[in-house]
């Protein structure tokens, strides 16, 4: 009896094993990045590419990111290169009004007044 029970713990593990294994070897990820492109901007004969992305699982951060080349995501939001400059939405500072492109940096103007756009989608964009 006793033999019977060790065998089947064994097999247990080894299946248990087995199936971690094989997810580790997966791209998964626990909570992808949520992804959005807001606008492509031409700046002289250039386009940039303007987004916005939010990361986290409980305790969500945002921000918007810039990229001198169309930028391709993996399946967790994951960017294969890398922005030329970001801005993290700090709402401790206010809501984001505006999002400023000036000399390939982002910048954000925020609102102090209690106003707040709809989402983070909806705030004007002024390059300089």
């Amino acid at each position: 009896m006793a033999v019977v029970r060790g065998t089947i713990i064994v097999i247990g593990c080894f299946l248990v094993l087995a199936a971690l294994a094989s997810c580790s070897q997966a791209s998964d990820c626990l909570v992808a990045d949520s992804v959005k492109e807001l606008k492509v901007i031409r700046i002289g004969k250039a386009d940039y590419y303007l987004y916005r992305k939010t990361s986290g699982f409980n305790d969500k951060a945002s921000f918007y990111q810039l990229y001198d080349s169309e930028p391709s995501f993996d399946r967790c939001g994951k960017a294969a290169s890398q922005p030329i400059s970001d801005a993290y939405i700090d709402l401790t500072e206010g809501y984001p009004t505006k999002v400023v492109v000036e000399n390939g940096k982002l910048k954000l103007m925020y609102s102090r007044d209690g106003a707040k756009p709809p989402t983070f989608d909806d705030v004007e964009i002024v390059v300089k």
